[in-house]
């Protein structure tokens, strides 16, 4: 696949960075497929950011679930595909950057390469007529239509024609359908939505009770003893001592750990989220010898990282 990047002035830029953003509330199959097509489609020095969004005014859905909670699903969803980085500052935060806005700060953060925008058909269907959800309902719509890179991927429901693209645009031919929507009411109403969730996902989900309307009074049990590696904030005594007192009791060392016991607010746990997600994923090796006494699937749902929100 060809580099996707076009001239900026008297410059040729040098590389590109594909935005996904979303509220992935929770992440479904179609957003992994949206970002396996991104990551397939990209260059080895090029950067696919997955970002979620957090409170949005627009989508009060977004406040039912805990920030932490969205940010272990989007590890779960997307930390395995390829050059994928996620950005958890609104999350953290809890706040909505604008599209708009979101392009001038990725534009200054990386000035040698082309922001693109990855936006699902259903999006821009309508444009030839000024008529797109992008145009009509997004902050500055037109203004970012006109001057902002897309990448385009076709969704199942969606015909477009090319007269419907912004202006820099590229259509990528995908078969993506589904809704977080509808799996957020397939789990509230107890029917099944496997299909529509990677494993993971619905594990978590189910774990915490996510999407009920309820709150989890017995989670899914561990099925191999806890080996926690303690993760505290360090600017209370008392969380410093109790972290420091949890550390010698359990004795795991970073590598030896299968779930990680953070003891903060929620803005430490998204903070460890950011800097230690990656460290949770068992080789499949170790997946292999401990078929026995844990399924695959389970096994490599316990030996991912375990967020426990203990203090303020």
């Amino acid at each position: 696949m060809g580099r996707f990047s076009r001239r900026q002035g008297d410059s040729i830029m040098s590389g590109n960075v594909y935005v996904i953003g979303g509220s992935f509330n929770p992440p479904g199959v179609h957003h992994v497929q949206m970002v396996e097509r991104t990551s397939r489609l990209a260059n080895k020095d090029d950067i696919i950011l997955v970002k979620p969004c957090g409170g949005r005014p627009d989508k009060l859905t977004t406040n039912d679930v805990a920030p932490h909670h969205r940010a272990a699903l989007c590890d779960l969803a997307f930390s395995q595909i390829p050059g994928v980085h996620i950005d958890l500052d609104d999350l953290e935060h809890q706040t909505f950057t604008r599209t708009i806005d979101l392009d001038t700060l990725l534009r200054q953060q990386y000035p040698d390469k082309v922001i693109h925008h990855v936006v699902g058909a259903d999006l821009v269907k309508g444009g030839g007529e000024n008529n797109s959800e992008i145009q009509r309902l997004w902050h500055r719509g037109e203004e970012l239509w006109q001057k902002a890179d897309f990448l385009v991927l076709s969704r199942t429901g969606y015909p477009i024609a090319s007269g419907d693209l912004p202006p820099h645009a590229r259509l990528i031919t995908s078969i993506i359908s589904g809704s977080s929507s509808e799996i957020r009411r397939r789990v509230f109403e107890h029917k099944s939505y496997s299909a529509l969730v990677p494993a993971s996902v619905e594990q978590y989900i189910v774990r915490h009770a996510l999407y009920t309307g309820r709150v989890a009074k017995n989670p899914t049990p561990f099925c191999e003893p806890l080996r926690p590696f303690v993760v505290a904030a360090q600017e209370k005594e008392d969380v410093r001592a109790l972290g420091e007192r949890l550390t010698n009791l359990f004795q795991v060392t970073h590598g030896d750990h299968n779930c990680i016991l953070v003891i903060g607010g929620d803005g430490f746990i998204l903070h460890t989220i950011r800097r230690m997600w990656r460290d949770h994923a068992p080789s499949s090796d170790s997946i292999e010898e401990r078929k026995d006494s844990c399924s695959t699937t389970s096994m490599r749902q316990r030996s991912r990282i375990v967020f426990s929100r203990v203090v303020n």
